[in-house]
C-alpha cells in the first residue's frame, strides 16, 4: 500500500538521527561513569516509597559536573519543568532549598551521588565517615544481595519484601 508506505517513511524520518543522538549521549556518560550504578529507594514511615538515591562509580570525575550540567540544560527544554541541580561540597553542611524540583548532587573523589532529597546524601556521608557500616550492612538481605553480585550477576534488582510487608502492616 503506497499510502501506508508514505506515512511510515514520514513517521520514521529523523528517528535515525535521534537514535544516533541517544547512543552518543550514552557513550558520553559512559566515558565518565564506571561499571556499577546503584539505585536505592527506602520505604518511609508511612509505608510509601521514599526519595531515590543514585550512586555511581566515576572512572573520570574530571569534568563530570560540567558535563552533567550541559546534559540537564540540553534535555530539560521547558525552564518551568526543569529540575534544578544543586551541587553540594559536603552534604553535612549543606542546607536544603525550598521546593521539590531540586536534584542534589555530591561528587566525592570517584563517587557520584544524587537524590531529590538532601537527607539521602547526608545519610550517605555519615555512613562513609563511619567506615561504610550502617544498619543495612549487617542484614541478611544485604548479605544475600552481595552473594548474588559476587556470583557474577550483571544486573541485580532486589526488594526486601519482608520489610515492605512489615511496614505496610504497621
Amino acid at each position: 500500500n503506497e499510502a501506508l508506505r508514505a506515512w511510515w517513511e514520514k513517521e520514521q524520518a529523523g528517528r535515525g538521527q535521534n537514535m544516533d543522538q541517544v547512543v552518543e549521549t550514552i557513550r558520553q556518560f559512559g566515558s565518565y561513569l564506571g561499571d556499577e550504578i546503584a539505585v536505592s529507594v527506602a520505604i518511609d514511615p508511612k509505608g510509601e516509597p521514599g526519595e531515590p538515591l543514585v550512586l555511581a562509580e566515576l572512572k573520570n570525575s574530571e569534568g563530570f559536573r560540567e558535563f552533567l550540567e550541559q546534559q540537564i540544560a540540553q534535555y530539560s527544554g521547558d525552564q518551568k519543568s526543569k529540575a534544578k541541580l544543586v551541587f553540594v561540597e559536603s552534604p553535612k553542611t549543606a542546607v536544603a532549598t525550598d521546593g521539590n524540583d531540586h536534584l542534589y548532587v555530591w561528587i566525592q573523589d570517584n563517587l557520584f551521588a544524587g537524590s531529590p532529597k538532601l537527607q539521602q546524601l547526608q545519610n550517605l556521608e555519615n555512613v562513609i565517615a563511619g567506615g561504610g557500616q550502617s544498619s543495612f550492612t549487617a542484614t541478611p538481605f544485604r548479605s544475600r544481595i552481595a552473594q548474588v553480585y559476587q556470583e557474577g550477576a550483571g544486573l541485580v534488582v532486589a526488594a526486601n519484601l519482608e520489610k515492605v510487608v512489615e511496614q505496610t502492616k504497621a
